[in-house]
């Protein structure tokens, strides 16, 4: 009988028997004799076998309970198999014992609330239901619940519970090392690291930077190994030169401003290309037919399909039209988007996410032609590990503004005289940059429409501009791309 009645077989069981003494319990009052008559229901330190009223008793029972099913499941959010395990430094291996694995950029990018929250939920219920009952009044289950728009409760409990965690165990750093990445990402001050660490929301700032260390240790040796020689992988270099002016605040004697100048880059993995375009000996039979002294205006706009070019014009004249009137919009937007594909030439993937590789800042100055060859010696045979012995016959793209293409060339130039094809850098191509061409006929635009002193001519720049109250740049040779660039659109749609 009793099992039957433990096991749930009985017609009433013990759930019910548990809250019928509880809501009886509630209405008797307590004995006069009772000495902890008056106490809070919950007595801390005491046993509920000592507890003679049944309603602390099994208030103080209850919470007992529920305290022990939480320390399990701490236990469990600490453990290995949750992934929350993550270690700054590279991983050791040890036969003895699983190890936790080292940080890396999958990692830190694979970080995201909805995985968050299946991990707490499935190891830790209790908890869960826990905080989400005490922050939410209205949560009743983990199936259906009501969320805020505006502070959503959940996100609360699961930056909760998830900061427990890292306070139960220093081993569980997935979620505060993704929030330290982020501070030093946004340049947070080094004080906001002490304080997050302090009350265990994030690492210390040594941990953060021992971890931004070994991710890019191991992104460079990722990186080495895709530049070797026969992996069919090849990179576009793009770089340019970083300045920022250090200012002293504190003068003193031997201190002055000065402008700390450098020379930054990065290796994008380029993709649906013809691994035969990047053999260097096609390419100098190329350069020895001297095929550019037929260049000619005339071969230019024989090369230019004018008609798909003023089918593309018209299509943009349309797109304005259906942007900025409703009936036409919701009339012909399908057969626009259709004259749009058929109009495609060469498209990119447009699910294409091209894998970009950061590479250590130099010193190097671009502005003198021997720190153009210290930073491109820099970024291809000490970061890449591009040596003449594995250098083969490939070609190496680099590419970047207006200045560091003309002092490429120029570098070639003086090392033409030079053996070897990386030391005479024949391997290297330059290129300008996509931005930097549009930068350049953008401003072509913008001086030689911009009308100044024609404010009533609006087919002016200066008048459209004045129109949408823009103001009118200091510099119409150089001026800054994204507003011109938003400026010329705007004027697009406008006429």
């Amino acid at each position: 009988m009793v099992v039957s009645f433990i096991n749930g077989t009985t017609t009433h069981g013990v759930g019910e028997l548990v809250e019928l003494l509880y809501e009886n319990a509630t209405h008797i009052k307590f004995s006069t004799t009772d000495p902890t008559a008056g106490e809070p229901l919950f007595r801390d330190g005491v046993s509920p076998v000592t507890i003679r009223h049944a309603k602390p008793a099994l208030m103080t029972w209850a919470v007992l309970l529920t305290t022990s099913a939480l320390r399990s499941e701490s236990t469990k959010m600490t453990s290995l198999e949750t992934g929350l395990q993550l270690t700054a430094r590279p991983a050791k291996l040890n036969p003895k014992r699983a190890t936790p694995p080292s940080v890396s950029w999958e990692k830190i990018r694979s970080f995201n609330y909805q995985a968050m929250e299946t991990i707490v939920t499935v190891n830790a219920p209790v908890m869960w239901h826990l905080i989400c009952s005490y922050s939410n009044p209205s949560y009743k289950s983990s199936q259906v619940y009501a969320i805020r728009q505006r502070r959503p409760q959940n996100l609360g409990a699961i930056d909760t519970i998830l900061g427990l965690t890292f306070i139960r165990s220093e081993r569980s750093t997935f979620f505060p090392l993704c929030r330290g990445v982020y501070l030093f990402a946004v340049k947070a001050h080094k004080s906001l690291f002490r304080v997050e660490s302090r009350i265990g929301r994030s690492v210390s700032f040594q941990t953060v930077y021992t971890a931004l260390q070994t991710m890019a240790v191991a992104r460079q040796a990722e990186l080495q190994a895709a530049t070797h020689l026969g992996s069919g992988r090849h990179f576009v270099i793009v770089g340019d030169n970083v300045q920022v002016f250090l200012k002293q605040r504190d003068h003193r004697i031997g201190r002055e401003s000065r402008m700390i100048k450098g020379f930054a880059g990065t290796a994008v993995e380029m993709e649906d290309f013809n691994p035969q375009s990047f053999d260097i000996d096609e390419l100098i039979r190329r350069q020895l037919l001297l095929e550019r002294k037929q260049l000619s205006v005339e071969g230019i706009i024989a090369d230019v399909n004018v008609t798909h070019l003023n089918d593309v014009m018209a299509l943009h004249v349309l797109e304005a039209l259906l942007d900025f009137v409703p009936c036409l919009h919701t009339t012909y937007r399908s057969q626009l988007n259709d004259a749009w594909k058929s109009h495609e030439v060469n498209q990119i993937n447009p699910t294409r996410h091209s894998k970009v590789f950061p590479l250590a800042t130099n010193s190097a100055d671009e502005i003198y032609v021997q720190g153009m060859k210290d930073a491109a010696m820099d970024f291809i045979q000490k970061q890449l590990n591009i040596t003449e012995e594995n250098l083969g016959k490939r070609v190496i793209i680099f590419s970047g503004d207006g200045k560091t293409f003309d002092q490429l060339l120029k570098l070639k130039k003086y090392l033409i005289m030079h053996e070897g094809n990386l030391e005479s850098l024949c391997c290297v191509v330059p290129m300008p940059e996509l931005w930097h061409t549009l930068w350049t006929d953008l401003s072509r635009i913008v001086r030689g429409h911009w009308g100044k002193g024609y404010l009533d001519d609006p087919s002016a720049l200066s008048r459209l501009a004045q129109l949408a109250e823009c103001p009118t740049p200091a510099d119409l040779k150089k001026w800054e791309l994204s507003p011109k660039l938003r400026r010329a659109i705007l004027n697009n749609c406008g006429h």
